[in-house]
């Protein structure tokens, strides 16, 4: 088999120098590392990816030199790709037992199982927070007037709830949004150039 191999690499590059093409020419061509052409060629592709790619790096080669993708490969898959063992005429096949055949590999993204504490921590500070100023809110319009608590806590409830939409209805304009208006601002009446 391996005499085989080396025969099939030496046809494919005695095809090659026929053309007149170079290992580097074909790589480049094909977008498949020179070194893989060059071991195909010596009837070595055990450092080949395997499956799908060799059909595709030899049917490239094939091309490349001028020879018919379709029977190369299938010369290549009879020579470099392993067949199942089959046994012997006079022994009798041992019956395999199928191993359970595990599910595709899935990757997925678990959730921090901490996230959800980390969110309600930070509500609930935030919701403190907002609680507080309301309460400063109400207990400064007290000072400052003759309504009960309870007037002065809806009062300042009502306000801080417009005051914070308003502020959050504000856009915010980057360091990068001013930097071209500012630029621009400066450019006046700018005089053609003088041949």
């Amino acid at each position: 088999m391996i005499a085989e191999r080396r025969a099939f690499g030496e046809r494919l590059r005695r095809q090659r120098q026929h053309k007149n093409l170079s290992l580097t020419e074909i790589a480049t061509s094909t977008k498949v590392g020179g070194s893989h052409y060059a071991a195909l060629e010596r009837g070595d592709c055990s450092r080949w990816p395997g499956g799908v790619y060799n059909r595709a790096f030899i049917r490239a080669y094939a091309k490349a030199v001028g020879l018919d993708p379709d029977e190369t490969a299938a010369e290549f898959a009879e020579y470099f790709e392993s067949a199942p063992p089959s046994a012997a005429p006079g022994e009798v096949a041992s019956v395999q037992t199928a191993e359970p055949a595990r599910p595709p590999l899935r990757l997925g993204i678990e959730p921090d199982p901490y996230e959800a504490e980390k969110r309600f921590v930070r509500i609930a500070a935030l919701l403190i927070v907002d609680l507080l100023a309301v309460i400063a809110l109400a207990a400064t319009g007290m000072l400052f007037s003759t309504a009960s608590f309870w007037i002065c806590l809806a009062c300042a409830s009502i306000g801080y709830q417009m005051a914070s939409r308003v502020v959050r209805s504000i856009p915010r304009s980057s360091s990068a949004d001013k930097a071209p208006s500012t630029a621009a601002a400066h450019v006046e009446n700018p005089e053609p150039a003088q041949p």
